[in-house]
């Protein structure tokens, strides 16, 4: 570690950052030949490469560089490092030999949370998939509840109507002649509702702006 510590501050570390950093620490393109410190060794940028969003695919690209692992290890205090292996078939299936590789190299070493890239996707979008179970599950209670109150009120018309429809049957009337007079009352008092609802939303919508 110390002889790469000398060989690094004699020739300089190179590294790679992403335009998230350049725009945030350099605010211009041709990065190349700049430099900066990291632990009091100065660092000297060989390019950029694309951004990527590690904590939330939502999540604006947080500034980032890269330099080798031998750099890393003798002159920045290398704690921990993430590996990314590419394998041809089922990534889960090989996730237990590479680990065992790794233990044989290295028992000392602590692998901590291995797993496929799949598993770790999953893992950041977790509290987005909770969130939009929950709201699928409250739009259909809420969807249940209206249709509940429909039948209701239908039902409450209906009973009040009783004479009416009697009358009407008397005087010719066919049984889908009376089904089509409710269901037009009731798709007026459904197009009346989402007519309010959505008067109120768009109110309340430029309130809040």
């Amino acid at each position: 570690v110390e002889t790469m510590e000398r060989v690094v501050r004699a020739l300089g570390a190179r590294g790679l950052v992403n335009p998230a950093f350049e725009l945030r620490y350099f605010s211009a393109t041709g990065v190349v030949a700049r430099e900066f410190s990291v632990s009091g060794v100065p660092v000297r940028m060989a390019g950029v490469v694309a951004d990527a969003r590690y904590d939330a695919p939502d999540r604006d690209p947080e500034p980032a560089a890269w330099f080798p692992m031998p750099q890393r290890a003798g002159a920045f205090m290398l704690e921990s490092a993430t590996m990314v292996v590419r394998v041809t078939g089922d990534a889960g299936a090989m996730v237990g030999p590479i680990s065992d590789a790794l233990h044989a190299v290295r028992a000392d070493v602590p692998l901590f949370e291995p797993g496929t890239f799949r598993d770790a996707f999953n893992s950041i979008l977790a509290p987005q998939r909770l969130g939009a179970t929950l709201f699928s599950l409250f739009g259909m209670l809420a969807l249940l509840t209206a249709a509940i109150g429909l039948y209701g009120m239908l039902a409450h018309v209906l009973s009040h109507r009783m004479r009416e429809f009697g009358v009407r049957t008397a005087l010719g009337a066919r049984p889908g002649d009376l089904m089509r007079l409710m269901l037009r009352y009731g798709l007026g008092r459904v197009a009346a509702g989402l007519a309010a609802g959505l008067r109120d939303w768009i109110g309340g919508n430029c309130t809040v702006s």
